[in-house]
């Protein structure tokens, strides 16, 4: 791992990337709601607030989308799966 880091960093040099210096971290843990979720729940509210502050975020070079979850509705996924395109074409690396 302590090679990978080397490289990525020689590859950066130079690239727009350099003064994006961190990967975000966001946790989807619990059943997956529609709205803003309570208590051990992950609101699709929530979760996609977070990955749009994190895409506003200039320092923030990636993304992991960190999911402990059973389940839930499909609805509330979908509306995480769209702001993680989102992420996506905006050039922002994301791995779940």
């Amino acid at each position: 791992m302590h090679r990978y880091a080397q490289e990525t960093a020689a590859q950066r040099v130079g690239s727009a990337l350099d003064r994006r210096t961190g990967v975000a971290v966001v946790d989807v843990r619990g059943p997956i709601v529609t709205g803003p979720g309570r208590g051990r729940q992950a609101g699709a509210d929530t979760v996609a607030a977070r990955l749009r502050a994190v895409g506003r975020d200039p320092k923030v070079a990636g993304v992991l989308l960190r999911v402990d979850s059973p389940g839930g509705s499909y609805v509330a996924s979908d509306t995480i799966h769209r702001e993680v395109g989102r992420l996506r074409e905006a050039g922002t690396p994301v791995v779940a």
